[in-house]
This record gives C-alpha cells, sequence and structure tokens, in this order.
C-alpha cells in the first residue's frame, strides 16, 4: 500500500507543474485582453508620472520592456531609431523596471529626448512583469490605432519583425 501511494504521488507531482505551466501561456492577461492596458510609469525627471490611459487612438503603438543594461535591447532600440522614416507616425513606449539612472543613462546614449514619438519611463509598480508573464528582455508588443493587440514578441525578435507588425497595425 506504500509502495502504491508512493507512485501516485510521484505521478502526480510530475503531472500537476506541467498542467500549470500550459495553463499559465493560455491565461496570459495580455491575451485574455488584447488591449494596451492602463498603467503608470514614471518619467525620467522622478516625479512625473505618466498613465497609459492618455495614449490617443489613431497611431500604432509600440510597447517595448527593457532592462537599461541588456545588450540585445540596446540593439533593438538603436534599430528601431534606425527605421525612423517606417515608424514616424509610431508611437514608441519604452518601459522599465529598473533604476532611474539607468533610464537617463540608455536614453542619454541613444539621444531619445530628440524623438517626439518615443516616451521612456519606469514601471514602479510592476506591472508589465505580471501582466505580460514577462520572463526575458526585451519583450515588444505592438497595438494597432485602437489600441487593440496585434502581435506579441515575449522571446527572439527581429526589428523586421516588428515592422511587419507594424504595418498590419495601421
Amino acid at each position: 500500500m506504500k509502495k502504491l501511494a508512493a507512485v501516485i504521488a510521484l505521478i502526480c507531482a510530475c503531472y500537476f507543474p506541467v498542467s500549470a505551466q500550459v495553463q499559465e501561456a493560455d491565461t496570459l492577461p495580455y491575451l485574455k485582453y488584447p488591449v494596451l492596458p492602463t498603467f503608470e510609469i514614471l518619467m525620467e525627471d522622478s516625479s512625473t508620472k505618466f498613465s497609459t490611459y492618455y495614449i490617443p487612438d489613431g497611431r500604432p503603438v509600440i510597447f517595448m520592456y527593457f532592462s537599461p543594461d541588456c545588450g540585445h535591447c540596446f540593439d533593438i532600440a538603436q534599430q528601431l531609431l534606425a527605421h525612423k522614416d517606417d515608424l514616424g507616425k509610431t508611437r514608441i513606449y519604452m518601459v522599465t523596471p529598473m533604476s532611474l539612472a539607468g533610464i537617463k543613462d540608455f536614453s542619454a546614449k541613444l539621444n531619445l529626448k530628440k524623438h517626439k514619438n518615443i516616451t521612456i519611463g519606469k514601471d514602479y509598480q510592476f506591472f508589465c512583469i505580471n501582466f505580460y508573464g514577462i520572463k526575458t528582455f526585451p519583450f515588444v508588443a505592438v497595438y494597432d490605432v485602437n489600441k487593440k493587440l496585434i502581435q506579441a514578441f515575449p522571446g527572439k525578435l527581429t526589428v523586421e519583425d516588428v515592422i511587419k507588425a507594424v504595418d498590419r497595425a495601421r
């Protein structure tokens, strides 16, 4: 009887973690509610907050969750800037859970202040990590002119893929 109980316990231990992982991917909030969520970001000046509620309709939105220390994030941001002609009428929101000092350094290296369509700030409430289920950087989501999700890139991505998604968002 003890052997049977041990076998049942082993089967349960192996089965339930796998089923929980599969369910998690299917129930991520951004997939259940494919509209740009409302949350606040803390701006570089450390006192101004911006709510995504105030992002107007009418232009595609690129949402990029990044780390200022991530080389791939820096490369993707650089490539997005290099395609400014393709993305000129797109609003880009770069958000990170990391320090404001890191944000300022990242922004200065890329000279982001000269781009009026780019907003950068801190996810000070750590909203995005749970909403998008973010496990790696960068995470990019593209929304259409009505703030509906077109495509998310939760892992490996290229700027060409993002531009294709923006084209579909128009």
